[in-house]
Formats: structure tokens, sequence, C-alpha cells
């Protein structure tokens, strides 16, 4: 069990840590000019710094995006029309099969766009980008121009999978219809804050629903993903050391109970911060795998008693239930932490999990196999 208080305990603190950081005490490398102003942008816990110089109109963009994946790509775009997707000037990065940087500008004009290269509205006399210990960030020289009204435009980021080609693929789509798109005045020295004070409330909302959602997969993750297998580990491996010893039923019903009663919280919890929508993926085998546990639950009371003639049966079903809402928990928890866009190591963290369940699962095999063969050549040896 302390095993998964550490696991919790994990997670928490990289919640805690991402909403910790902040723009102000981020030191750039050496070789990069100081920025002025700075934002904590409230989605995918990513910021911007920057430089605007009134005389000439020019802005000198950073933004970064920390814990980023080399098989992921970031984008900072400006609206000069203070819309949100549609019609936003791009600033695009990911990481190359040459392990470089490509850095460009795209000009999204419709929803199927792949963020192909292309002009802005505006020039761009430099981009460029870095990756360093899993941090992307995309550097930008921007001449807006008298024509681009920066203190009523927005900006809008976002963080996408590639695909195996090597080209930008469709972005997460965030749950519970969070937008990253905040006002931007470029020409506004950030060492006030009244004008943005919406945004700042916005980011405040933004951040307590980013939780509520890492709270969902913690909760999933810790039940489903991982008590629901360790039970089975329990009922499989102990009961067939000492049948005639009842503890391994109650650590087993111990470890399904409380599965079953988190893992509600947090199907209730995923329901709720996403309405009544069960048609993606995720929701669906969500809901399926509820279904199956519930059934589970309800069947303890239905159970036959050892000798009877229907226990045979119900002991297929409660078998072939229990091992296919083990297997659905396990491909929900990634899906749910893809959609969540996680920190790399929340992925890693999980799957170490499970290589460690697995790996107790395989030496419990080969010792229950050891036992069984030397009980059978035991009972084959005659007694003097």
């Amino acid at each position: 069990m302390s095993k998964f208080l550490t696991t919790t305990l994990t997670f928490a603190i990289l919640i805690s840590t991402s909403l910790s950081q902040t723009c102000k005490n981020y030191n750039f490398p050496d070789g990069v000019a100081a920025y002025d102003s700075c934002i904590d942008l409230p989605v995918h816990g990513s910021f911007l710094h920057w430089n605007y110089t009134p005389s000439t109109s020019t802005a000198d963009i950073a933004y970064r995006c920390p814990e980023t994946s080399p098989a992921q790509w970031i984008a900072w775009a400006v609206n000069p029309s203070g819309g949100t997707m549609i019609g936003s000037q791009a600033l695009v990065a990911y990481l190359s099969k040459s392990g470089s940087v490509h850095a460009y500008t795209s000009s999204v004009d419709t929803y199927a766009t792949e963020l192909s290269e292309g002009k802005l509205s505006f020039e761009v006399p430099s981009v460029s980008g870095s990756y360093v210990n899993g941090e992307m960030t995309v550097f930008a020289r921007l001449q807006l121009g008298s024509d681009i009204m920066v203190s009523n435009a927005t900006q809008v980021w976002m963080v996408g999978p590639m695909r195996k080609d090597g080209v930008p693929s469709m972005h997460f789509i965030l749950p519970g219809g969070v937008k990253p798109v905040m006002a931007l005045d470029l020409a506004y020295n950030h060492t006030r804050s009244d004008i943005y004070e919406n945004s700042t409330r916005t980011m405040s909302d933004d951040e307590l629903l980013q939780m509520s959602w890492n709270v969902h997969g913690v909760l999933n993750t810790v039940s489903w993903g991982t008590l629901l297998p360790t039970g089975v580990l329990v009922a499989r491996y102990l009961k067939a050391s000492n049948p005639t010893d009842k503890g391994w039923f109650y650590l087993h019903s111990g470890c399904q109970g409380a599965a079953y009663a988190i893992g509600t919280a947090g199907w209730a919890t995923g329901r709720w911060l996403g309405g009544s929508d069960a048609s993606t993926v995720h929701g669906t085998i969500g809901l399926i795998l509820f279904i199956l546990s519930t059934l589970q639950v309800l069947s303890i009371f239905l159970r036959p008693a050892p000798d009877h003639r229907l226990r045979v049966y119900w002991n297929v079903y409660h078998h072939t239930s229990g091992y296919t809402a083990i297997l659905l928990s396990i491909v929900n928890v990634y899906k749910g932490l893809n959609l969540l866009d996680p920190l790399m190591i929340w992925k890693q963290i999980y799957t170490g999990i499970l290589v460690f369940l697995g790996s107790v699962a395989v030496l419990l095999e080969i010792i229950g196999w050891v036992i069984i063969i030397r009980r059978k050549r035991k009972a084959r040896t005659p007694n003097f």
C-alpha cells in the first residue's frame, strides 16, 4: 500500500510544482537577450516573454513550453482581429528527426490546417527555436507595423502531437471547453496588472479546471489502473500459496473495494467535468469500466456456495469480467493521460508501476509452479 501512497504523492508534487512555476523567476541561458515583460499563460503551463519597441512597432518574442515531449509541437500566435484560432498568425516549433528544432511561421486560415509553413500578415525578420531539458522555446522578432492593433489583439497558444511522418497533427481537445486564448497588449508594460484583470481571473478558473482534471486522472490511475490489478495478483497467488487461509480473500476484497470506491469518485468527477457527453473513446471505455466494476461488486452478493453446481459458471463470469476490466482500465489510463496532455514523467511513472506489477506476477508465477511441482513430487513419494 505504501507504493500506492508514494505514487499518489508523486502525482500531487508534479501538479503543485507545475503550478508554482512563474515567468518572473526564470533566467534565460547566456547569449539570450533579457526580456522586460512576461506572463504566465494559464493553459499548458507555458510562458510568454517579450520586449516591445514602440518607435519601430517591433516585438521580440520568446514563447516557452516546459515539459514538452520530443513527439510534440508547440505554437504561439497573434490574432490581430481579436478572435481565436481562425485568422491567427502563428509561430510553430517542433523537434525534427535530425534532432534540431524546426521553427517557422504559419497563418491559420481554416480549422483543418496542419500548420503548414507560410508567410504571416506581418513581417517576421527572424524565427528560431530551442529544445533543452524537455523545454521547447520559439524565439521570433515580429515587425507588426502600424496596421496591427497590438492593444486589441489576442494571443492563442497550443501544444499537439507530431505524426509519424514528421508533420504536426491536430492538437489535443482540451476538456471542459478550456480555450488557450487571452487578451494581448505587447505595448503595455507588465509591471502593472490592471489591464489583465479579466485575464487573471480567467487564468485562475482555467488552473482550477486543469487541476480538477488532474485529480480525475490521479484517482482513476490509482484505482482502476493500479489497485484493481493488484487485487487480482493477491487473489491469484496468495490463494494458491495457502488455500485454507482466508487472508487472501480479505486483502483481495480490500483492494477491489478501494479501487471501486476511488474509481467511482474519479469516474463521477470526469462525468461532472465533461458533462453528459460520453461519445469519446475515453469516456465510453470509462462508462463500460464503471458498469463492469459495478456488476462485479453486485455479483458478490449472488455468489453460490463453493460446492454449488452453478459456482463454476459464476467463477467464469467473475474472472472474465475482472480481467476485461483490468485490460480496459490500463488502456483508458493511457488514453486519459494523452487527453490531458500530461507531463511525460506521469506516463513513465505509470509504466513503471505496470512493469513492477508485471515483474511481481512473473516472479510469483514461477514460485507458484515450483510449489506445485514440489507438492506433486511429494505426493508420489511413498511413505515408509
